[in-house]
């Protein structure tokens, strides 16, 4: 569970000091480091209590191996990505286990750029195997539609965390499960964008983090999914050079987990705004105020930290998120 004594509600932001204050308030250090040690996970993480968890003992949820086969839907779970989201049963006897099946509707199916969107981020995904990232194991058509199945973490979205925490007044998530979640997501990235893809071209960006695509399982263990869709997320958590249309590269991510991390802590979104055209405007220009004006109990090295992932420019963003590591 989590303890909100001593945090104190939203504070006015019309005095705040902006965030890129507060980072240029901080000595910014070199920007790149080497390899900070895995923090990937870590069983004593406090995180907030998963509500209506769906279970099935002695089922294998993370067996690394799949065989192109029939799926039985059981249950519907929390869309994300582009698709439904249902929990569903695959193999027979002691081969059972449990998947989460992500299937375009049909309306979509019959666009040939969402479907081409769509499969590619499951062969993105696929090529990652790692503690941090939700592993893909099958994709292809099914029926009159398409599919992507992945390993079934039995947890809660990033997104229901957040609004778990707004929804309790008082509430925040506590600064050191912040901590948590933004090393486990930046494990994740750094690992992503060491890898070499598909076609040899070096990094996979994941051109789509939000709240909604970081799930926290049961044991604490922070995963990210649904990589290789750029530009197809909310752009509230795109970088101002993805708005452009300008070509990304990993810090692009970094950014987005700036905006991520900065909900985190207040529960509020940075940059959304009532328009498309007021949310690209604010993304690209507006400066964010600290997020220790909002929640005082956010150090100003936190803080620091937080602004120097927002910053608008690439150049003045951590060069890889291995160097985000080393500072958290």
């Amino acid at each position: 569970s989590v303890n909100s004594a001593g945090l104190s509600r939203n504070a006015n932001t019309s005095n705040a000091p902006t965030i890129t204050e507060q980072r240029n308030a901080s000595a910014a250090g070199p920007r790149c480091t080497p390899r900070a040690p895995d923090p990937g996970s870590a069983p004593d993480t406090p995180v907030l209590p998963p509500r209506g968890r769906i279970r099935a003992p002695g089922l294998a949820y993370n067996d690394p191996s799949v065989a192109k086969q029939t799926y039985q839907l059981l249950a519907r779970l929390a869309d994300r990505g582009m698709g439904e989201t249902y929990l569903a049963r695959t193999g027979e006897g002691s081969a059972v286990r449990l998947v989460a099946l992500e299937r375009l509707p049909r309306a979509k199916a019959g666009d040939a750029e969402v479907v081409r969107t769509f499969l590619e981020s499951a062969r993105a995904g696929a090529l990652l195997s790692h503690p941090n990232v939700v592993q893909i194991l099958d994709a292809g058509r099914l029926g009159s539609s398409y599919f992507v199945a992945s390993e079934f973490v039995d947890g809660e979205l990033l997104r229901s965390v957040i609004e778990h925490a707004k929804a309790q007044g008082r509430l925040q998530v506590p600064l050191r499960a912040v901590l948590t979640i933004v090393a486990g997501i930046a494990t994740a990235l750094h690992f992503a964008h060491e890898r070499k893809s598909g076609d040899g071209e070096p990094g996979i960006v994941h051109g789509n983090l939000t709240p909604s695509n970081v799930i926290i399982s049961q044991d604490g263990v922070v995963k990210l999914l649904d990589f290789g869709v750029p530009g197809g997320g909310p752009l509230a958590y795109r970088s101002p050079e993805q708005l452009r249309g300008d070509a990304v590269d990993p810090r692009s991510d970094l950014f987005a987990l700036g905006a991520v991390v900065w909900e985190l802590l207040t529960r509020e979104p940075l940059f959304e705004r009532g328009t498309e055209a007021e949310t690209r405007e604010a993304v690209e220009h507006d400066d964010a105020p600290a997020p220790s004006m909002t929640r005082m109990d956010v150090p100003q090295e936190l803080a620091a930290i937080v602004g120097k992932l927002l910053a608008k420019a690439p150049a003045d963003r951590y060069c890889d998120a291995d160097y985000l590591l080393v500072e958290i």
